[in-house]
């Protein structure tokens, strides 16, 4: 049995507990799919599709070929069914922070490649880390939760179910995909989120400080005597 086959079938069996099937047609009627799929799941335990929420011009990423505009594309909902597939750059890894422009609970997540060995293969979440800018700093701090992705293409998009525990108000997720398939590159084609919507905004509370600093503090500004 060859390493490849056997890499396969053990990320085959994590995802059978942890993955929901999103959209038909696939291929388990012919037995030839990747993850168990469950065509009549309850979406409601997984809130609702919360793309919209994403603030885009504030994605930041690392190590992709593409420009800030096209790589939007796979999170934007309104190039859900056209986006542009972002491709990592020097090596496999690709990082990328996503910021909400309102407090979410994320309840589960989609990630789906091109189907072969430059999808994804595994990627690690972290909720909240405003301090990682860059891959040193992602792998210095403790993931919140670590995901093996199956070898799904579009048609085959398959959503993990997340502890909405761990994510109860995320105002920013930031992904560190570190492992794919076998390829020297990684390519990443959509990422959708799952959950609901606070309607909390993220910036009330900077616009909040913001006005209170605006008013001159007489403490900061000590009186000097005219002659």
């Amino acid at each position: 049995i060859s390493s490849k086959f056997i890499l396969f079938a053990f990320h085959t069996l994590l995802c059978q507990k942890w993955t929901l099937n999103l959209a038909m047609p696939c291929n388990c009627r012919n037995n030839t799919s990747s993850a168990m799929c469950y065509h009549n799941a309850d979406w409601s335990l997984l809130g609702r599709y919360i793309n919209s929420s994403i603030d885009l011009p504030k994605l930041q990423t690392w190590n992709i070929q593409q420009s800030h505009e096209e790589v939007a594309t796979i999170l934007d909902p309104n190039t859900k069914e056209d986006p542009t597939p972002a491709d990592s750059d020097a090596d496999e890894e690709i990082l990328m922070t996503v910021q909400f422009g309102s407090f979410v609970r994320i309840k589960g997540i989609s990630i789906t490649g091109p189907g072969d060995s430059a999808s994804p293969a595994r990627v690690l979440l972290f909720s909240n880390r405003t301090d990682i800018t860059g891959f040193d700093a992602a792998r210095r701090h403790k993931h919140d939760v670590e995901l093996m992705l199956p070898n799904s293409a579009r048609g085959e998009e398959l959503i993990h179910k997340l502890d909405p525990v761990k994510f109860p108000n995320v105002s920013t997720m930031t992904l560190l995909f570190d492992q794919n398939w076998g390829n020297d590159e990684t390519q990443l084609v959509r990422i959708e989120f799952f959950g609901e919507d606070s309607g909390n905004l993220v910036n009330r509370r900077l616009a909040t400080n913001v006005v209170y600093e605006s008013r001159a503090n007489p403490a900061d500004h000590p009186a000097v005597d005219e002659d």
